[in-house]
């Protein structure tokens, strides 16, 4: 799978979940990323990741940018988005020892009608945390989170706000904004079992499945309809990591 990814150019991956340490081949898949010249991105809420000298390794080794979900000020808040107010504290713990082996860390947010209230005290932690970014994405229902539009979202356009409202730095941390549908067409998604996904062109809230990444066209199609990479994302890619 990686390497029809790479025969067709790509330069930087998002290996994500759920949780993709949960996985025992985690570290053979991001240090064989690395090792192709991917810049690589490990997104997982943090639950699997325990530190051990082995993790410390791959991840000192082999990950460039590390991302880690917190979604309110405090276990309440992020509990009632997350359905787990333990998960904060792990998320904290996670967080503390992944800045201490001197990795790249993004926290990620989404913004819903649940959390918004909040969000500026959600700036203020993060600003303790001193992540590298900060990614805040505006709450958009895709394919079966369109049941349970009217517990987040707000078509008021009260999440918008709140997200205006958000500098973009917090000290030595970079705001990144993902305003809903921005994301829209930017990027393929290639499932666990190796099935190709965008964003659908004909139904904003939805995906659109192309076929598997082992057809010979599948990967063909998807980047020519995901061509045009938003400044914002394209940005965290090439933040320089610090040399120890």
């Amino acid at each position: 799978m990686l390497a029809r990814l790479l025969d067709h150019g790509v330069t930087e991956i998002t290996i994500g979940g759920g949780d993709p340490t949960t996985y025992r081949e985690w570290r053979d898949l991001v240090a064989s990323a690395k090792r192709a010249g991917l810049f690589v991105h490990l997104d997982t809420n943090g639950i699997g990741l325990r530190r051990s000298t082995d993790v410390e390794v791959a991840l000192r080794s082999h990950v460039d940018l590390l991302g880690l979900p917190i979604d309110g000020p405090n276990p309440f808040i992020h509990g009632l988005v997350r359905g787990q107010p333990w998960h904060f504290n792990v998320v904290i713990e996670r967080m503390s020892w992944l800045v201490e082996l001197g990795l790249d860390v993004k926290i990620n947010t989404v913004v819903t009608k649940v959390n918004a209230p909040s969000l500026l005290q959600t700036a203020e932690l993060v600003r303790s945390l001193a992540p590298a970014i900060w990614s805040v994405y505006e709450y958009w229902p895709l394919s079966t989170g369109g049941a349970n539009r009217n517990q987040w979202d707000d078509v008021g356009g009260s999440l918008a706000d709140a997200i205006a409202s958000l500098p973009r730095e917090l000290g030595k941390t970079r705001v990144e904004i993902n305003r809903r549908h921005v994301r829209r067409l930017t990027y393929p998604i290639v499932a666990h079992d190796g099935e190709v996904y965008i964003h659908s062109a004909s139904n904003i809230d939805g995906f659109q499945p192309l076929g598997s990444i082992f057809d010979d066209n599948v990967l063909g199609m998807a980047f020519s309809s995901c061509a045009v990479e938003r400044e914002e994302a394209r940005s965290r890619y090439i933040r320089p990591r610090p040399t120890n």
